[in-house]
C-alpha cells in the first residue's frame, strides 16, 4: 500500500490557502484538519486565552488518521519554523510522506482588500486586521515547499496548478522512498533506523566559555525537534581556543562560531539544511550570535566507522533514535 501523505499549507491570513485547502480536501478525500476552528472550539469550551494548543491538538489528529493510511491536509498560517517542524515530524513519526504548501498573495493591495473584505466562515472567530496580518511574525522559507501565488487569479487556476505541482512531488516522493529501499537493501534495520552524533564546538574561549550551556541547550534542542534526538543523548565537545589559535575569515568577529556535527549517514539532504537553518536561527534568537559569525559542517560516516560501549555502530541493536529521516 502506498504511504499517506500530510499536505501543510502555510500562508498568512487573506492569502487563499484555505480556499485552495478545502478544494484539495474534496479532490483528493484526504482528512481535512483548520486550526482556526480547533482553536475557536477550545476557546468556546474552554475560555482560556489560545496559544499553542490548537496546534497540538491538530498534530495529535493528524498523526492518528495518517497511521490509519489516511491522508491529510493541515489548514494552518504555519508561520514559523518551530512549527513547520514539527508537521514535518508527525508524517515522519506516522511514515507518512508531507508535502509542504506555501500561499502568498504577492499584490499587496489585492491582499489587504481580501482582509478587509472576506466573511467570517467559522462561527465566534475574530478575523484579524490588515495591521495585524502585516505585523504578524512569519518566517521566510528557506526548505523545500510547493508556491502558489493567488494575486489576480481564480481559485480553479490554483487548483490546477497546484494539483501539478503535488502530481510532480508525489512522484519524486515515490522515487525516493524506491531509492532508499534499494541503497538499505542487506543493510541492519537497526542500523537504518538509528544513529549516533556527536557535535565539536570551537570558539575564542573569552566569548564561548560564558555561553557553552546556553548553546549546548540551543544546539540540542534544535538536534531534538528536526533529527527525533532523545533528550538523553547529548555528546557536545567544547573547545575554547586563544584568539592567537583561531584564525576566521575577514568581516567576522570575535564571536565567531563552528560547530561540527558528526553523524551516521542517512539522512535527507532536505533534513540536514533544515537542522542547519534551525540552528542560525536559534543560535542567533537565543544566543545574539549572527549567522555570519556561525559556520556549521554536517560530517557522515558509515555505521562500521563508529566505536561506542566497546562495539562498531554496525553492531548497535538498541539505539533509540532514527536517522533515514
Amino acid at each position: 500500500m502506498s504511504k499517506p501523505t500530510l499536505y501543510i499549507f502555510s500562508g498568512l491570513p487573506g492569502a487563499g490557502k484555505s480556499s485552495l485547502a478545502k478544494e484539495l480536501a474534496k479532490a483528493t478525500g484526504a482528512t481535512y484538519l483548520r486550526i482556526d476552528t480547533i482553536e475557536q472550539a477550545i476557546r468556546d469550551l474552554c475560555d482560556f486565552t489560545v496559544e499553542g494548543e490548537g496546534y497540538r491538538l491538530s498534530y495529535r489528529v493528524a498523526s492518528d488518521n495518517l497511521e490509519l493510511g489516511k491522508s491529510v491536509i493541515a489548514d494552518s498560517c504555519n508561520p514559523i519554523i518551530l512549527t513547520r517542524i514539527e508537521w514535518n515530524e508527525i508524517a515522519t513519526k506516522s511514515d507518512a510522506h508531507f508535502i509542504n504548501i506555501e500561499v502568498i498573495c504577492s499584490d499587496k493591495h489585492e491582499h489587504k482588500k481580501r482582509v478587509e473584505c472576506r466573511n467570517v466562515d467559522v462561527a465566534g472567530l475574530t478575523l484579524p486586521t490588515w495591521e495585524q496580518v502585516e505585523n504578524r511574525e512569519y518566517h521566510l522559507w528557506s526548505s523545500h515547499r510547493i508556491t502558489i501565488d493567488t494575486a489576480t487569479r481564480s481559485i480553479s487556476s490554483c487548483m490546477n496548478e497546484l494539483l501539478e505541482n503535488i502530481s510532480t512531488e508525489e512522484k519524486r516522493l515515490t522515487n525516493q522512498t524506491i531509492r532508499t529501499q534499494q541503497s538499505c537493501a542487506g543493510v541492519p534495520s537497526v542500523i537504518r533506523k538509528q544513529g549516533v552524533k556527536m557535535i565539536v564546538v570551537y570558539g575564542i574561549k573569552e566569548k564561548l566559555n560564558p555561553i557553552k550551556a546556553r548553546l549546548s541547550d540551543v544546539i540540542h534542542s534544535c538536534m531534538q525537534s528536526v533529527l527525533g534526538m532523545p533528550e538523553d543523548k547529548r555528546a557536545h565537545r567544547f573547545i575554547p581556543l586563544v584568539k592567537e589559535d583561531f584564525y576566521y575569515p575577514g568581516g567576522r568577529d570575535d564571536t565567531y562560531t563552528v560547530i561540527e556535527i558528526n553523524m551516521m549517514a542517512g539522512r535527507q539532504v532536505e533534513t540536514q539544511k533544515t537542522l542547519i537553518k534551525t540552528l542560525f536561527q536559534e543560535i542567533e534568537r537565543q544566543l545574539h550570535i549572527l549567522p555570519l559569525n556561525i559556520e556549521i559542517t554536517i560530517k557522515e560516516q558509515a555505521p562500521h566507522q563508529w566505536g561506542f560501549r566497546g562495539m562498531t555502530g554496525d553492531e548497535a541493536k538498541d539505539l533509540k533514535y532514527k536517522v533515514n529521516v
